[in-house]
């Protein structure tokens, strides 16, 4: 089943108010699957070779704040991200979105991606914060 763009610009599953199906950026229509507000940031992520696994622009009715979720093969490579991000809220966790396996993950990818770190871009200036993390990521090396 393929996600739909809401009038709303929520992207979800058809009959879902919320819930998303994760696409692999292998997917032919993978750029379709994102929603427009955090699209340059997502983009930039994967020019740079970074893997993401999830994002979002926000929702008014639900919250406000954006997020785009990165995956990698180690904590050594999530330690040597996070100074990128050290002034945006973050999350790190080793399970995508609390699942016992990462199985899609490595489906998806044909890697083994154990390490997820969640950038959360938070009110007010969501769209000038957005803009600011994208040209980190784009600078980054």
């Amino acid at each position: 089943m393929k996600n739909q763009r809401m009038s709303s610009g929520r992207i979800v599953v058809p009959g879902s108010d919320n819930i998303g199906r994760f696409v692999s950026p292998k997917e032919e229509d993978f750029l379709k699957n994102i929603e427009q507000g955090v699209f340059d940031l997502v983009v930039a992520c994967l020019s740079r070779g970074f893997v993401t696994v999830s994002s979002c622009e926000g929702h008014p009715e639900d919250f406000d704040n954006r997020e785009v979720t990165l995956a990698f093969r180690s904590k050594i490579e999530i330690e040597k991200f996070k100074p990128l991000v050290n002034d945006f809220r973050t999350t790190i966790t080793d399970k995508f979105f609390g699942s016992e396996s990462n199985y899609s993950l490595y489906f998806s990818y044909g890697e083994n991606y154990t390490h997820f770190i969640t950038i959360w871009i938070d009110p007010p200036n969501v769209e000038d914060k957005t803009k600011e993390l994208e040209n980190r990521i784009l600078g980054y090396l």
